[in-house]
């Protein structure tokens, strides 16, 4: 019964995510799909409380057989390689729709040559500043090395961390919930694909999303290298996940690993002075500044309708509580933008607080980095739907995230399990 659960809400998600407003309208969608996504969060803490001391178990299979998921995972998304061509012909220069690869690559090459790389883009005539972080426009230079589409190389990291994710799942499950398991993260991959197959041809946010599969599988499978590299990787593509690192770092220290959490900080500290801070902010210290205030300004526009007060962008595809903020919030555009963004502040410190309150309740109850993962998933959750505005895809890092609590919920009453 929780499997089929499971899988319902994940597909629920999904179509409330893409296709939400259409089907719901654009006023009552935020909130049934909130309701869906805790209700998966829910289900997911439940049927993992009560192990606080056990983590399944990858060593059951051995390496051949546990290649097999590794090959299961990378083949689900090759699979989906003629769905992503179709979509990536659909703008054969994204540049005509957006500006997301545009800035990205500008980054690279202007990096490539030696050059301070956070700076207009004069191209365009809104002169974006380019704020994206690192590990999501640096891989970009794969794609000029291999002579291809850059956007290819979102899609080969995807391969690479759903063949991981395969192969730390190949254990002693079900065979067909194994296999099920794996090909989550590549289902919502294409369900993204089909329903807005035009949001997706013009972003890079594919890559992202393997980023935050990695993490995922770290957390669930308590693998201390996956788990810091996840964080390198996201911290370092996008920091929407600043908020949950604080309480990671608590559950890690409080989990009785503190050697771990040690190790943990220092590597992620390391990484972003390494990564960003030496190379680029050290450069230019007023970069975060400058993108902070770009960032404002998009965010006014789109509140102000990009010119027409009238219009419905902020919220018409009913992804987040943008509309009620925009409506219900009293004062000029910049000051209702200033308390919503102080009440999404509010959420994550709330989330925090929660999430603190959980481990000292269930630190008996649930391994700390279960209950990490399931943190992690409501973080995301809420940031995306109290932003001021959010992009559809970017939800998909949550999708993948549900992914992992989906498979979680299907593989836990039939996996093999070891004391830690």
């Amino acid at each position: 019964m929780k499997v089929f659960l499971a899988l319902v809400l994940f597909a629920l998600q999904s179509c409330l995510i893409l296709l939400g407003a259409s089907l719901l309208g654009m006023y009552a969608s935020p909130f049934v799909l909130l309701v869906v996504s805790v209700l998966l969060l829910v289900l997911y803490l439940h049927t993992l409380y009560g192990n606080a001391h056990v983590t399944l178990a990858t060593s059951a299979a051995g390496l051949g057989s546990r290649m097999v998921g590794a090959l299961i995972g990378v083949g689900s998304i090759v699979l989906l390689y003629p769905i992503f061509n179709y979509v990536f012909n659909l703008f054969p220069d994204p540049s005509i729709a957006s500006d997301v690869i545009p800035q990205l690559e500008a980054l690279y090459q202007r990096n490539s040559k030696g050059l301070q790389p956070y700076f207009p883009l004069e191209q365009f005539s809104w002169h974006p500043f380019p704020v994206y972080m690192p590990l999501h426009w640096l891989p970009v230079g794969i794609g000029y090395w291999l002579h291809t589409d850059v956007r290819w190389v979102g899609v080969i990291f995807m391969a690479l961390a759903s063949g991981v994710w395969g192969y730390k799942t190949w254990s002693n499950n079900r065979f067909v919930l194994r296999v099920l398991a794996i090909c989550l993260p590549a289902l919502g991959s294409l369900l993204y694909l089909l329903l807005v197959h035009n949001d997706m041809s013009v972003s890079f946010e594919v890559i992202v999303a393997a980023y935050y599969l990695l993490l995922a599988l770290g957390l669930y499978y308590g693998s201390l290298f996956w788990i810091v590299a996840g964080i390198i990787a996201c911290l370092l593509s996008r920091y929407t996940l600043l908020f949950w690192l604080p309480l990671m770092a608590i559950l890690m220290w409080r989990g009785g690993v503190r050697r771990h959490a040690l190790i943990a900080i220092g590597t992620v500290v390391l990484a972003m002075l390494v990564l960003y801070v030496l190379p680029f902010y050290a450069r230019n210290p007023s970069i975060l500044a400058d993108g902070v205030k770009y960032h404002n300004h998009c965010y006014i526009a789109f509140w102000e309708g990009m010119g027409d007060p009238d219009a419905k962008l902020v919220y018409e595809k009913g992804l987040n509580f943008a509309y009620y903020e925009r409506a219900y919030l009293p004062g000029s555009i910049e000051e209702r933008l200033t308390k919503a963004r102080m009440i999404q502040a509010v959420l994550m410190l709330a989330l925090l607080v929660l999430g603190i309150w959980l481990q000292t309740r269930w630190k008996d109850k649930m391994h700390y980095t279960h209950l990490g993962l399931g943190m992690l998933y409501a973080f995301i959750l809420v940031f995306f739907m109290s932003s001021p505005y959010t992009f559809v895809y970017y939800y998909i890092s949550l999708t993948m995230l549900s992914a992992v609590l989906c498979a979680a919920i299907m593989l836990h009453g039939h996996s093999r399990q070891v004391q830690n």
